[in-house]
């Protein structure tokens, strides 16, 4: 696991266990981490990075509809300690137990793995994208739609990308101008 990878999912952690004392818990922030690990899952492809981010998003799910994890907590510190000392196997293990703890608590977290999934190789295809690869041979790289894909090309164009308004005066300046 590269180094970055790791230092990023630690502070992801460490930024996480603190919101899980809070009553109640911080959907919104809560939110954000998802978002960020999945960001990160999309970049990095790293398994670690996927797991963190299905245990996240599993939470987030999880709290939004009320439901308790007590253990959760442990099971953070334990995924963190595995990471800080470079026991990737045990570490790899420590996600899988966090990911079964919360698929006893609610049967949907394959849905809630499959979101996660699907939104790393959205954003994925984004940066194909983005770096001028049509959204067809985007879409088809990663086995996605085109429409899931165009979908989330549209709502993330920069601001500066999209031109200023013209007044309805100035469109008919232009428009007489064309015919004179």
């Amino acid at each position: 696991m590269e180094e970055r990878v790791k230092r990023d999912i630690i502070t992801v952690i460490d930024n996480l266990l603190p919101l899980l004392r809070r009553t109640p818990v911080d959907a919104e922030r809560l939110k954000e981490l998802s978002n960020h690990t999945i960001h990160n899952a999309s970049i990095y492809q790293d398994s670690g990075s996927v797991k963190i981010a299905i245990v996240i998003y599993a939470l987030y799910k999880l709290k939004l509809r009320g439901k308790d994890c007590p253990k959760i907590a442990d099971h953070l510190k334990n995924i963190r300690a595995m990471l800080k000392q470079g026991r990737h196997e045990e570490f790899h293990r420590a996600t899988n137990t966090a990911i079964q703890y919360l698929s006893n608590i609610d049967k949907k977290i394959r849905l809630y793995i499959d979101e996660v999934i699907k939104s790393a190789q959205i954003q994925k295809g984004y940066k194909i994208f983005d770096h001028g690869i049509s959204i067809a041979q985007a879409a088809s790289l990663l086995g996605i739609s085109q429409w899931e894909l165009r979908s989330y090309v549209g709502s993330n164009i920069p601001r500066d990308l999209i031109p200023d308004r013209v007044s309805f005066s100035e469109r008919l300046e232009n428009a007489r101008r064309m015919f004179q």
